[in-house]
């Protein structure tokens, strides 16, 4: 069993600001959570067999 524990709140920090490095600040719509969907998708993909999500505070 492979368990991950996602942090909501990091991640969506994360992606919004990692994306907004490469894109000159044309941020697509909902880029940062499209971002976090593929990267628990990926997990997924890789085997983790349990997802835990930590909500946004």
């Amino acid at each position: 069993m492979i368990v991950h524990l996602v942090d909501g709140t990091y991640e969506l920090f994360r992606h919004f600001y990692g994306q907004r490095r490469f894109n000159n600040g044309h941020d697509k719509p909902f880029g940062a959570v499209v971002g976090v969907l593929n990267t628990v998708l990926e997990m997924i993909e890789n085997g983790a067999t349990h997802v835990g999500w930590l909500p946004i505070m």
